[in-house]
């Protein structure tokens, strides 16, 4: 993905889970760490009006993140977040 703003800008948006999630539509229940899992749930965007209508039917889906690794743009000139998802189920299931 291709984001036209300044590297430092770009960290703050994705390294962060409450920024990630208002850029990007997701509640998420925690911090991104590196080998954790996190719950999160679709929560239109802040920044698209256009994209927060689309995710609109959405709203209130759960799914989980599997944080894979962090490296911060400052220790690493590849800086990133590599992730798994998974959809969470939502019907319980008797044993």
């Amino acid at each position: 993905m291709l984001l036209p703003a300044p590297r430092e800008r770009v960290w703050r948006a994705v390294g962060l889970a409450e920024n990630f999630g208002s850029w990007f539509g997701a509640d998420f229940g925690g911090p991104f760490v590196a080998g954790t899992r996190v719950t999160a749930a679709i929560e239109p965007t802040s920044v698209d009006p256009d994209i927060a209508r689309q995710q609109q039917p959405y709203a209130g889906k759960p799914f989980e993140l599997h944080v894979v690794e962090v490296r911060p743009m400052e220790k690493s000139p590849s800086a990133g977040i590599r992730m798994r998802s998974r959809k969470v189920s939502t019907t319980a299931t008797n044993p």
